[in-house]
This record gives structure tokens, C-alpha cells and sequence, in this order.
């Protein structure tokens, strides 16, 4: 039986309906790419009579592979068939598939990121840097993606992680230790697979034998060295479907290539251009904003985009201003509470930020107003935990009101090389510790001067409001400088604590006492601890990570120049790229979309993002 195609509008049904030669699907956000890649697979089995296994589907993730497959194999169920199996994968699972499968060609182990981690972290002291900075090392890890995945020769690229001279150096030191530990990265597999298929015209031919069809899914995601393989792969039958929308390329820094569906077309002049342009998503007003916003960037496929939920939907879009990020996320709050009593469901609200830094302070807003959040990350949570058990020892211990659990937890935090011994004469819950540990050293200068300068920070702690305790603990105390080395001994991400910290001040300011802050801390504690399970709550993300997801309701707060373009993109091809990653954020929203900014942030006069102009003219 051939598929039916009519319920289908007339651009998904050309597309479905796309036999032979190469296709470019330009697919704009809720336009159903994942249903035309489906059906379009159905109909070359059913109507075509193309053998399954000779359809090769592609795509990022396990997730998208999966969910595709699934989808295939409903709707094979849908049809009573009994078919044999495309392969649907990811590019490197495939590739790696390949890489095995010739015969007398050694592949090499996958190298996990940890081990990644470690080459890098060892490279990077042979190289004289000792920072054990977590930010500098994705840096570091995805500009030698690029390099290895975009084919770039060693004079042009120019990296921004460190000095040419010693990306170079680490680069050698990397490459040598993956052949050393006879390990492949994921870029290896790629370089590996297309220097097979370029000099083996055998193994070109076998792969060739094996597969007619290729389907590409998020092809605006592909790296120039992806899109190599796969035109070696379709060069004989053509058949290559790629679906993809230029305006949602957002992960140059894992090495794709904006241009590549350009080069697509210039490789292809003959290629069929099917435009998916309705949006099954978001109401009218959703998209009216989202299409002024990337409607900016000028060097990008022209697209009629029209909305099949077409009428006008009071306050569907909404953009606001407020004094601070506190009053802002106070009214999202509001507005999260009033959309549960109509009946939304709380899985279908998100807040999405361009960077994870705001998710403790966002997260800590909804939980002061019982608001339950979905996907909290567990390592910023213990960092969190982990911080305020500390201050909270000093702080009690000022107070006077410690026990002995409190003192040996901060006694040597920073180091003052006190021994445990020194308090084995002090009894539980004793207000005279200092003293006993003050006489364990008597006639020794050096530490008897260490314990009077530890009295004297508790006698000043003891009468500072929790908000002064808390930055004197960390900056005059020494603190951050005992945070700074257990992050470098321990591989930890010292941006991570300091964060942490920043969230735990900013919320002490309101509080009047100890006794009033713990209270509060000890709550949202206990509120952390029953957030909410995978499949209820308030979604918290970045803009990266809402990729492919929609919610009934979307908050984008802090849309500010500096964080929304973030403010390390300076060349007019970054901008672009942070003005697509606004618009697939704003385009999750299918009932309700709210941008926000704010005039002051952390203190500071705050100008909003040069991607609203469009709203102000």
C-alpha cells in the first residue's frame, strides 16, 4: 500500500514524495523535518520499492537517531509491513561502524572524555601553563575540533584559548599521545574515514554497494570534513536528502560550518529546493517576533514562513524592562504561578539563558516561591552545599554557638596548620576552644600569631550582618584563595565555586542575622532536595541545550549586551550566530514567549541586547 501523502501540506508532500538526485529541505523551527524525514523513508520502501537497508539516516545525537527510528518503526507498524532496517546513527557511530568493518584496518580505541581531559590537562603543562581552568580547557578541546574537523591548514587557523606558538605545541603533544595509547578522538574517526574512502577506491565502492540513499538530519550542523564523507559516499547514485535551516546553526564551536548548505547548492546546481515554510508550533505573534529578530542577519536562505496557528492570541509576546535580575525574576515567578493555576502544566514552562552561570540564581527564585524545578544540575548543587557548610561552621563559630564537628570542618580552611590534636582537651559545644587550642601553642610565635589572627576575624565576624560575614569570610580571611587550590588539586572548575559563592552572597543581602540566613539557607536546602522528578517542574537551560525541545511557555531573561550577544563574540560571523541562537530560543515558545532585560546587573548599568532594536523602531 502507498503511503497516503494528502494529509500532508504541499511542501511536506514534495518533500516526501522526493525520489532520486539530491534534495536541500530548508526546514524552519516546528516544521515537522522530523515527520517528512520519516514519511519520505516510508514512501521509498513502500512506493519506490528501495530496499531498506540501503537507506542510510544520519544525524548528532543517539537521541535524534533514535527517535527517528522509532517513529519509522511505528509507522511501520501503522502499515502491517515486515521490512528489513535502514541504518539510523549518529556521523561518528556510523563512521566508526565503517572504520571496523574493513578488513586488515586498524580503528583504535574511542578515547573517553576523561582520558581527553587528562592528555590535555598533561599537554598543557608541558607547555608551561599550570591553570587548571575548566573554561580554558573546552576552549582549548573545541578549537582543536575545529582544526581537526574542519580541515584547516596549520597557517590559517588562528586559536583565541592560548598563544598560537603553544596551541601548536599542545596540538603535538595531544596527537602524539592518542597514537602512543593507540586512541581515536571523535575527530579521528572523521579525518580516518575520509582518508579511506579518498585512497581506497575499493572501500569507497564497498560502502557505495551498500547504500543508495542518503537522508541528513540538522544538516546545518555538519562540519566541513562530515560533509566531505558524505559526498564521497552519494557521488555515484546522488541521492542525497538534507534537511537543515540555516538560521538555527548555532554550534560553530563544535566545528560545523555556517556556510555548508550554501556549498551545498554550489556542489549540487541541480538539487531540488524545498522550503518547509509552515510553523506547526508557535502562535502568530511568537513567530512575527522571532522572524523580526533573524530577519537581521542578511547572508541567510529567504524563507515565507507563515503560521498554521494563525489567529491572534492576546499577550502571546510580551517584552519587558526591569530595574534588576531580582525584580525580574520576581515577575517571572508571578507569571509562572498565575500560567499553573490555568491549568499549565509545569513541564511546559522553561526558563532558557545564554549561559549556566544564571541557573543557581534562577533556580533559588523559583524555589523561594515553591516553585518546582526540573533538571537541576547535581554537581552545581553539591558545590552549593559543600560552600554554605563551610560558611555556615565560621559563622556559627563567631557566634559562639559551635560545636566541635563546626571547628574541625574550618579550622584549616584556609590552612593555618592547625593540628586536630589541639582540640583534644576541648568538650563538645564549648565556647572556650580558643583558648585550650591557643595553649596547645604556647611558645610557638608562629602559630600563636595564626590563632590571634583567627580571633580577631570571629570577634569581626560576630558582628557583621550575614552579607559582609559571608564577602569577609571569602576575601579577608582567605577563603577563595583555600577554594582557588582544592580546585586545582581536586580537577575541579574554580569558575563553577565562584559562581556558587556569587548566588550565595547575592542571597544574604536581604537577611538581618545568622540566625535568619541559616533559616533561609537551611530551606532552600531542604526545597533543593525535593525538586522535581525528570518529568515534572520548570525547565532551567541554556539556549544551546532547548535545541529541538517546544514548551507551551518560555521565559529568555537578562537579553543585555555583554550576555545576549554573549560578550566574547566580536566578529561579525559570532554575532550572527548569537542572533540564530536567540532566534531557536525564541522559537521553543508555542503559547507564550517573554523577553525581558534589565537596566543594572551585579551592580552595574546594563544596556539591552542590540537584538531587540527591532522591537524599539
Amino acid at each position: 500500500m502507498i503511503m497516503p501523502i494528502m494529509r500532508f501540506d504541499r511542501s511536506q508532500s514534495r518533500a516526501i514524495d522526493h525520489f532520486t538526485g539530491p534534495s536541500l529541505i530548508l526546514a524552519g523551527p516546528g516544521s515537522g523535518k522530523t515527520t517528512v524525514i520519516t514519511h519520505r523513508i516510508i514512501n521509498l520502501i513502500q512506493k519506490y520499492h528501495v530496499p531498506p537497508e540501503k537507506i542510510l539516516v544520519a544525524t548528532f545525537s543517539k537521541a535524534a537517531a533514535s527517535e527517528m527510528e522509532e517513529r519509522f518503526l511505528s509507522e511501520r507498524k501503522k502499515r502491517r509491513t515486515e521490512v528489513t532496517h535502514p541504518v539510523f546513527g549518529t556521523f561518528h557511530g556510523i563512521f566508526y561502524s565503517f572504520l571496523t568493518s574493513i578488513p586488515g584496518f586498524h580503528a583504535g580505541r574511542i578515547v573517553s572524555d576523561a582520558q581527553k581531559n587528562e592528555i590535555l590537562q598533561t599537554a598543557l603543562g608541558m607547555a608551561g601553563i599550570r591553570r587548571e581552568d575548566a573554561l580554558l580547557m573546552q576552549s582549548l578541546s573545541g578549537e582543536l575540533n575545529r582544526v581537526k574537523s574542519d580541515l584547516f591548514p596549520d597557517e590559517v587557523f588562528v586559536p583565541s584559548s592560548v598563544p598560537p606558538a603553544t596551541f601548536w605545541q599542545i596540538f603535538e603533544i595531544y596527537e602524539q599521545s592518542l597514537a602512543e595509547q593507540d586512541m581515536l578522538d571523535f575527530d579521528d574517526i572523521l579525518q580516518k574515514t575520509y582518508e579511506l574512502l579518498s585512497h581506497r577506491p575499493d572501500v569507497l565502492t564497498q560502502l557505495q554497494d551498500l547504500f543508495s540513499f542518503f537522508l541528513i538530519d540538522e544538516f546545518q550542523d555538519v562540519s566541513r570534513l562530515q560533509y566531505e564523507i558524505i559526498k564521497l559516499l552519494s557521488s555515484r547514485e546522488r541521492n542525497l536528502f538534507a534537511v537543515g535551516d540555516d538560521d538555527q546553526a548555532i554550534y560553530s564551536f563544535r566545528g560545523a560550518s555556517s556556510g555548508i548548505m550554501k556549498q551545498f547548492l554550489n556542489d549540487h546546481p541541480d538539487a531540488e529546493k524545498i522550503i518547509l515554510h509552515v510553523n506547526y508550533r508557535s502562535v502568530q505573534p511568537i513567530m512575527a517576533a522571532s522572524l523580526k529578530v533573524i530577519s537581521a542577519n542578511k547572508d541567510r536562505f529567504r524563507k515565507n514562513i507563515r503560521c498554521y496557528h494563525a489567529e491572534a492570541v492576546p499577550s502571546a509576546f510580551q517584552l519587558s524592562r526591569f530595574p534588576s535580575s531580582k525584580e525580574e525574576m520576581a515577575s517571572i515567578c508571578d507569571r509562572i504561578q498565575e500560567h499553573l493555576k490555568q491549568g499549565i502544566p509545569s513541564n511546559q514552562i522553561a526558563i532558557l539563558s545564554r549561559s549556566s552561570l544564571d541557573h543557581a540564581f534562577i533556580r533559588d527564585q523559583l524555589l523561594e516561591q515553591k516553585i518546582s524545578v526540573r533538571g537541576s544540575n547535581p554537581l552545581r548543587e553539591r558545590i552549593r552545599k559543600d560552600l554554605l557548610k563551610d560558611l555556615s561552621c565560621y559563622m556559627r563559630t563567631a557566634s559562639g554557638n559551635c560545636s566541635r564537628k563546626d571547628l574541625l570542618q574550618i579550622i584549616n580552611r584556609p590552612s593555618r596548620f592547625i593540628s586536630r590534636k589541639a582540640f583534644d582537651g576541648v568538650p563538645e559545644n564549648s565556647s572556650e576552644w580558643l583558648q585550650t587550642v591557643a595553649k596547645y601553642y604556647a611558645g610557638n610565635p608562629v602559630m600563636e600569631k595564626r590563632i590571634e589572627e583567627l580571633e580577631r576575624h570571629l570577634l569581626f565576624l560576630g558582628e557583621c550582618a550575614p552579607y559582609a560575614a559571608i564577602s569577609y569570610i571569602w576575601n579577608a580571611i582567605g577563603y577563595r584563595d583555600y577554594i582557588r587550590v582544592y580546585c586545582m588539586e581536586h580537577r575541579q572548575n574554580y569558575a563553577d565555586y565562584e559562581q556558587a559563592f556569587s548566588d550565595i552572597l547575592e542571597g544574604s543581602k536581604k537577611m538581618a542575622s545568622f540566625r535568619q540566613w541559616e533559616e533561609w539557607q537551611r530551606e532552600m536546602t531542604e526545597q533543593s532536595g525535593i525538586t522535581a522528578s525528570s518529568s515534572e517542574g520548570v525547565s532551567v537551560m541554556t539556549m544551546h541545550a532547548s535545541k529541538g525541545l517546544e514548551y507551551d511557555v518560555v521565559f529568555l531573561p537578562g537579553l543585555n549586551e555583554g550576555r545576549m550577544p554573549h560578550k566574547k563574540a566580536v566578529t561579525g560571523e559570532a554575532i550572527r550566530e548569537e542572533r540564530r541562537l536567540l532566534y531557536v530560543a525564541m522559537t521553543r515558545a508555542k503559547k507564550h514567549l517573554y523577553l525581558s532585560f534589565v537596566e543594572n546587573y551585579r551592580s552595574k548599568k546594563a544596556t539591552p541586547s542590540r537584538f531587540l532594536d527591532c522591537f524599539f523602531q
